[in-house]
This record gives C-alpha cells, sequence and structure tokens, in this order.
C-alpha cells in the first residue's frame, strides 16, 4: 500500500535545446506492507529510491557532474531517522547555480517508511541549504 503527494513548476527556463533550468519538484510517499515480507518491501523500496533523478534536462557542457552526500539524519524535532542523499551540480556557464537532488528515505520502521524527495534546477547555494534544512524539519511519522 503507497500514498503520494507531488508536486511541480509548470514553467521552465529555456537555455538551449539540451538545457533547460527553473523547475522545482517536490514527492512525499509513504509505504506500507501487509501482506509481504520485510525482505520483498525492502526490495521495493529500494526500486522506488533508485529511480529518483534531476527534474530538468542538462548535458555535459552545460552542469558538471553530480556531487552527492549521503548520511544519516536524525532530525532534532521529529523522531524518524532518515537516509538522507544530497546532490548538487553547478551550471558551468552561470556561476553561482546549482541543481540539487536529495532524497530522503525513513530507516526506521521495519515494515513501513516514508520517502520524500525534491529537486530544483537553478538555485543558489544558500538558498538550496536553507530549503533543504526547512523541508527536513517538515518531514515526520504522524
Amino acid at each position: 500500500m503507497a500514498a503520494v503527494a507531488n508536486c511541480s513548476l509548470d514553467e521552465n527556463t529555456y537555455i538551449s535545446s539540451s538545457f533547460f533550468t527553473g523547475s522545482m519538484e517536490i514527492e512525499f510517499r509513504t509505504m506500507k506492507a501487509k501482506d509481504i515480507s520485510a525482505n520483498k518491501f525492502y526490495h521495493l523500496y529500494q526500486q522506488h529510491i533508485a529511480r529518483a533523478g534531476a527534474g530538468n534536462r542538462a548535458d555535459k557542457e552545460n552542469v558538471t557532474e553530480f556531487q552527492c552526500h549521503n548520511d544519516l539524519v536524525i532530525p532534532n524535532n521529529q523522531a524518524i531517522n532518515n537516509k538522507t542523499i544530497f546532490c548538487t551540480r553547478a551550471y558551468k556557464k552561470f556561476t553561482g547555480l546549482y541543481d540539487v537532488l536529495y532524497l530522503s528515505a525513513s530507516v526506521d520502521k521495519d515494515k513501513q517508511a516514508i520517502v520524500s524527495h525534491f529537486t530544483i534546477a537553478g538555485i543558489s547555494e544558500a538558498n538550496a541549504l536553507a530549503f533543504t534544512r526547512q523541508f527536513m524539519e517538515a518531514v515526520s511519522w504522524k
């Protein structure tokens, strides 16, 4: 059983035929297994996480490769343990702008999970970090 909520901006900034920016996507997914084993649930969970990717189209002439940081995070104000991945790639011709991919997956329940992620294209480092902090604080078990 899964429940999904997502939203995205419908507008992009066209730079070239292989480079669009200015997009934003957010998704929250809860998953709960009733009639399957913990191993099968974990496999389905991993498949969903593996599908996450950038929300915009960009080629290697316009952006660097993603640089990613993985961590186990327990936000101060919530009782949820998350495995997080935070990735950025820099724009080569637009200094100070980045694409950001953030993925968080709860790891504290056996057959229940929250997967949340966002992508933002064309954002400054300061705004990306501020948004990420707010996003992380907003996700919790209810």
